[in-house]
């Protein structure tokens, strides 16, 4: 079992590393896979000594061990599921969740919700799509801007589209959309569809909920392969930690 921790510490220092290599964002976050290897090594280690405890120390250490598996385990079934979800095919409105802007446009993950939602509109004529996000300070444009540019370029008319820029968070991304869509004719119980990464869907979907938004479906977009391990996990840790905060 020493070797197995260990060995699973290596490899999880590893990815970390590899994770900061890819990433733009500076977020302590970035280091958690580092941080649980050195747990795992840290365990390795003191793992003859663990061995060695009275047996209810070891009883009670092993059912957090499994109750903490078991959360995780539920947890990212959920999230999972929702991001194999299909769209609902009679949904009005079509929200976009914003994601970064570089100065040479939107990144490749926004770029892929934008599309992801054109290619749902150019097929359900009466949908409307609402584009949300505000500027960041890193940002040369607000994200529900430059996603509404991209929209056009894909041949989706104006008055299709809502743009919502001034939000700085997914909950404000829907506060602040829904008092738009209630201009363009929304009504309590209008089924919406949500459009953002595949991992962020079920937490996007739990927000929208809070915010006054009851039926929901999706669309999810794959984002890189490398960093999926790393996003789940986030994901997990931003339910548990919006979860006890009472955002839900």
């Amino acid at each position: 079992m020493k070797m197995i921790l260990k060995l699973l510490g290596i490899l999880c220092i590893l990815y970390g590393l590899g994770v900061n290599a890819l990433v733009t964002s500076r977020s302590w976050f970035n280091w958690i896979f580092c941080i649980l290897g050195a747990a795992f090594l840290a365990l390795g280690f003191l793992w003859k000594h663990i061995v060695k405890l009275p047996w209810a120390a070891k009883g009670i250490l092993l059912l957090a061990v499994f109750l903490c598996i078991v959360n995780f385990a539920a947890a990212e079934a959920r999230i999972i599921k929702a991001a194999k979800s299909l769209p609902g095919e009679n949904a009005k409105w079509v929200v976009i969740l914003g994601a970064k802007v570089n100065d040479s446009g939107v990144s490749l993950e926004f770029g892929r919700r934008i599309d992801a939602a054109a290619d749902f509109a150019k097929k359900h004529e009466g949908a409307i799509i609402v584009t949300t996000g505000g500027r960041g300070s890193d940002e040369p444009m607000s994200e529900g801007e430059a996603a509404c540019e991209r929209l056009l370029s894909l041949g989706i008319d104006k008055d299709r589209i809502v743009v919502e820029k001034k939000s700085d968070s997914t909950r404000e991304n829907f506060e602040f959309a829904k008092d738009l869509m209630k201009e363009r004719g929304y009504s309590e119980g209008d089924e919406i569809i949500i459009v953002s990464s595949e991992f962020h869907l079920y937490r996007a979907g739990k927000i929208a909920k809070a915010a006054g938004f009851e039926d929901i479906s999706y669309i999810g977009v794959q984002g890189k392969a490398f960093l999926l391990p790393q996003y789940y996990f986030r994901e997990y840790a931003a339910l548990l930690f919006e979860s006890v905060k009472g955002y839900y």
